[in-house]
This record gives C-alpha cells, structure tokens and sequence, in this order.
C-alpha cells in the first residue's frame, strides 16, 4: 500500500496505462483503478486538473465486477 500511496501521490494519471494501473470502463467509467499485490486494487477518481486524487472508492482484494 507504500508503493500505491507514493505512486498515486507522485502520479495519479500516467501517460500509460498498464495492466496495473488504468481506467475503468463501462458504469465505472470515469475512476481509475491501481492493481497494488497479490490482486488486492485501490479504485480512485482523480481532480479536475487530473493531478490529484480526489475519492479513494475501493480499497481491498479484486472486486467482483472486474472479473
């Protein structure tokens, strides 16, 4: 959860995405979700000006409706 913290402080809107970090689809269209160890994710929306987290929504092992 450090590296998460660090990673969405330094970086909450890569210019990338990866497998482990990237937009959601569909109704959750809008957050961004950070795969952080073991599937374990953080689900967050970011600010207007896409520098800063704004809404941590979800925090914990794979949620159902991303399977």
């Amino acid at each position: 959860m450090r590296s998460c913290y660090i990673e969405l402080a330094d970086n909450p809107s890569p210019t990338m995405q990866t497998n482990s970090h990237h937009q959601l689809k569909g109704r959750l269209k809008g957050f961004w979700e950070h795969e952080v160890d073991g599937g374990a994710r953080v689900r967050y929306k970011r600010g207007p000006d896409d520098r800063v987290v704004v809404l941590v929504v979800y925090a914990g092992s794979a949620p159902p409706d991303t399977h």
